[in-house]
């Protein structure tokens, strides 16, 4: 026991009736009682540090624990020469549903679009609250297409359910940026120069419209081409 929890049981047994004396018993007794706090503090060390890196809303990654981890996949990638894709999710008009239905409203509709994201992840992605109403996935072997594909799958799959707070429906809907390695970055800029260029996208995406998936090339040739005109 320590601070009232339960920690576990130790079993210490002999078929003699003497086997152990008094000393042997409460020496027994204060060791393990010293074992369970220690084993109750590195448990609660290691709530606090999973704590630290979630997002207290969402339950999602949060951006500093985010960021570490596309150094961790630069790393990776840089070894294993696999692809990387970075999906940047912002929830379209989000402003508006805090001003109309309040902030516990845009709470919830947050809470929901990050179960949505974290229920679509692959075993080998990482999603995160990255700031506001905006969210990133980390999808690690994912190329363009395949990280085209997934983002419209979430794309459809938020636009066509309710987030219910009270008796009001709120309808919401996505906008996406997608960046891949190394289709539009090389490993050797590391996975954090792909965030500015899945931004770009995501830029695009909101500019030309809301509520659509905008690869980053696509965003590109726009650009090309407004610099042309």
């Amino acid at each position: 026991m320590a601070r009232g929890k339960f920690i576990g049981a130790f079993f210490l047994g002999s078929f003699r009736s003497d086997a152990f004396s008094e000393y042997n018993r409460e020496f027994l007794g204060t060791l393990m009682n010293q074992v369970s706090v220690v084993i109750d503090n590195s448990m609660l060390y290691e709530d606090i540090r999973n704590k630290s890196r979630q997002d207290g809303l969402t339950g999602l990654l949060n951006h500093r624990t985010f960021m570490e981890k596309l150094k961790e996949e630069t790393v990776r990638l840089s070894r294993d020469q696999k692809p990387f894709s970075l999906l940047l999710v912002d929830i379209d008009h989000f402003k508006k549903v805090n001003d109309t239905y309040g902030h516990p409203a845009g709470d919830a509709v947050l809470v929901h679009v990050a179960g949505i994201l974290k229920e679509a992840a692959r075993g080998a992605d990482f999603v995160a609250r990255y700031g506001g109403e905006e969210f990133a996935v980390g999808m690690v072997g994912a190329d363009t297409k395949g990280a085209q594909q997934m983002a419209e799958r979430l794309r459809k799959t938020v636009e066509k359910t309710v987030v219910q707070v009270g008796r009001t429906a709120i309808t919401v809907k996505l906008s996406i940026g997608v960046a891949s390695c190394p289709d539009d970055a090389v490993a050797a800029d590391g996975l954090l120069h792909l965030v500015g260029l899945a931004d770009n996208a995501l830029y695009h995406a909101k500019r030309t419209g809301r509520n659509r998936v905008c690869l980053f090339r696509e965003a590109k040739e726009a650009e090309k081409h407004a610099s042309v005109s």
